[in-house]
């Protein structure tokens, strides 16, 4: 049977929930979305661009979907110029699924290479993992996990490489107790953790990417000296969002010095007075990302009581099309004297 490829449309969106749900059916309810989840998650960001879904349709019904996303510049107030993610691909489970994963992931070559975009991961890392926030496995935050034999196929086939091994944390706050030691304790007596009230302010990016969530800070503010040392950045979706009944904050990846052991200290303490916090609101889970190459960060999790829950790879891909025109362009320009 013929396969149809072509864009995203307004009407499609319950058939793309149906296809991602089973896609997805193997993990369970967590990850399953409905057309609300689509919308806040995918159909509200700034940056969505209906040509950047692209649809696998048999006759009249839709059978796979994959969606083609920015990834942040480095200060994460833009999109960034010249690399790009795949932010899901879904194809119901059948026999042909193969044969349809590969078509989408054709055309998604075409389109990054008509853009000029030299390298495309899949569902990369924060702050590049821009739609389907909290849904999905692990949340659509670390690559693919080990259980995603269908989509890890799928990738390989169309030239992605393993890249970065990942680790979804998870802190169950229920059980949870502060480090507690001098450096800490000389920490409490000079400076104090003020949570903001208001929205926190954040670059344009990163607000869009936490469009459809509710994000709160915490500032670690020095006693005298009225000034901030360190921040942290939390977030949490709204009740009506969520497809589980556990109450889950998820930690932005926190930004410190590993090399300065004032900095690690007091960002330890900022992070278990904020959990503190959290655990008094009766929030029952902290879950959070890293690549696994980070030892500095993996440290930080662990001794804050945090356990991986979860392991991932994300997939790249250099586009080759994009780089032998580039090659060839400037072949022609040093023929012509260019």
């Amino acid at each position: 049977m013929s396969t149809t490829i072509r864009t995203f449309r307004n009407t499609d969106v319950n058939s793309i929930c149906s296809v991602w749900n089973a896609h997805h059916a193997e993990f369970g309810p967590e990850c399953k979305i409905n057309p609300l989840r689509f919308e806040l998650s995918c159909l509200a960001k700034p940056y969505f661009r209906e040509a950047d879904v692209i649809i696998a349709q048999r006759k009249s019904r839709v059978v796979g979907w994959t969606h083609i996303s920015g990834v942040a510049s480095e200060d994460l107030a833009d999109e960034s110029q010249d690399v790009a993610a795949i932010a899901a691909i879904c194809v119901e489970p059948d026999r042909d699924e193969d044969a349809i994963a590969a078509e989408l992931l054709q055309v998604v070559d075409e389109r990054l290479t008509a853009r000029q975009i030299s390298r495309c991961s899949f569902r990369p890392l924060l702050p590049n993992c821009t739609f389907y926030l909290g849904s999905g496995q692990a949340g659509s935050l670390i690559g693919i996990t080990a259980e995603e034999v269908r989509t890890g196929r799928w990738l390989a086939a169309a030239g992605y490489r393993p890249s970065t091994p990942t680790n979804s944390w998870e802190l169950n706050l229920s059980n949870f107790q502060p480090p507690v030691n001098r450096i800490q304790v000389q920490i409490r007596r000079s400076a104090q953790v003020h949570r903001e009230v208001d929205e926190p302010l954040l670059p344009w990016w990163q607000a869009c990417v936490l469009g459809h969530t509710e994000p709160t800070a915490f500032q670690l503010t020095h006693r005298t000296e009225k000034r901030v040392m360190n921040e942290v950045l939390f977030w949490t979706v709204a009740p009506e969002l969520r497809s589980q009944p556990d109450s889950i904050a998820w930690l932005w990846p926190p930004v410190f010095n590993p090399q300065d052991e004032s900095d690690l200290e007091r960002m330890v303490f900022l992070i278990a007075e904020s959990l503190r916090e959290m655990q008094s609101e009766r929030l029952d889970l902290v879950r959070t990302t890293s690549a696994a190459s980070d030892v500095a960060t993996n440290a930080l999790y662990r001794r804050l009581g945090f356990s991986t829950s979860q392991s991932g790879i994300v997939f790249e891909k250099v586009v080759p099309d994009f780089l032998t025109n580039v090659k060839e362009a400037c072949s022609a320009d040093g023929e012509t004297g260019v």
